[in-house]
């Protein structure tokens, strides 16, 4: 009977365990995601120390007003199409 009831109590403190545990693993990254979101930087070299010495800062203003902060750099040569590279979330255009 005593056998009985310490597995019985095991088992109870096993199922506890194991249910506060999932809770954490599943509260955890409720609680700390404002720390997982990314916030840009103001500071952005210049294009010269990066590199690109030759490269324009501009500003587009897209449709809906959102202004977008943008490098160009002209072509050596004749031109026969463009490159366009978005940096992502985690960086900026100097990465």
């Amino acid at each position: 009977m005593l056998a009985i009831r310490w597995v019985s109590e095991l088992a109870k403190a096993s199922l506890g365990l194991t249910v506060g545990f999932g809770v954490i693993l599943l509260v955890l990254p409720l609680a700390v995601q404002d720390r997982l979101i990314y916030f840009p930087s103001n500071t952005v070299p210049r294009p010269a120390d990066v590199g690109l010495p030759g490269a324009e800062t501009l500003t587009v203003t897209t449709a809906d007003g959102l202004r977008l902060a943008t490098w160009y750099v002209p072509a050596a040569g004749e031109a026969v199409g463009a490159v366009l590279v978005l940096h992502g979330n985690g960086g900026d255009r100097a990465d």
